[in-house]
């Protein structure tokens, strides 16, 4: 059964090189745990193009309680004190309910295409203006030579701040689609698994 997917979980994870074989048999751990969950959506791994020690975890769910769900499954195996201490380091997560989204999810996108990810903050008070600028910046993509999908979002824990994910067929095609200067935090990956 497919899933609709309404909410976003990013983790941060800080690898080094020598340890990539087992980022990459976590990463299937932790699918293997996911795949069991009711509401759960996709789970893809991708590298940072700039730090080349950085990896993304996408995983989608179909709402909140699904995330919490998967995460408590994943603590519960095992495998969350297993890849802190095995992998020597520390997971930095944010959420997000998915306020739209278009195109193509993560899941279906092949290996070595890109994956943007912008985050924007606005001042308090100034969020619904934000989510206005988004959206135009988020339908204008649709028509961009390259464009493959894209959702944004509200961070679950900062409602002032907005998150970005866009999907492309490769490096040159995002950037093609950028603005001269970005006037916001910009990341740009690779799916990896």
């Amino acid at each position: 059964m497919h899933v609709m997917p309404e909410f976003a979980t990013v983790a941060l994870v800080v690898v080094s090189e020598h340890r990539f074989a087992q980022l990459l048999d976590f990463h299937r751990q932790m699918l293997d745990v996911l795949r069991s969950v009711t509401g759960f959506g996709s789970h893809t791994l991708w590298k940072d193009a700039d730090f080349q020690d950085q990896y993304r975890w996408l995983t989608l769910h179909s709402d909140a309680d699904s995330a919490m769900v998967g995460l408590n499954d994943w603590i519960e195996s095992g495998g969350a004190d297993r890849l802190v201490g095995e992998l020597e380091t520390t997971l930095s997560t944010v959420s997000l309910k998915i306020d739209w989204k278009n195109g193509l999810e993560p899941g279906k996108t092949a290996l070595n295409q890109a994956m943007s990810m912008s985050v924007r903050r606005a001042e308090p008070g100034f969020g619904a203006d934000l989510e206005a600028e988004v959206h135009d910046v988020f339908e204008n993509m649709t028509y961009m030579d390259g464009y493959l999908g894209s959702f944004y979002g509200s961070n679950a824990s900062l409602s002032e701040e907005l998150i970005g994910i866009a999907f492309w067929t490769n490096r040159m095609a995002f950037e093609r689609s950028l603005p001269q200067r970005p006037p916001y935090e910009l990341r740009l990956l690779e799916r990896i698994a």
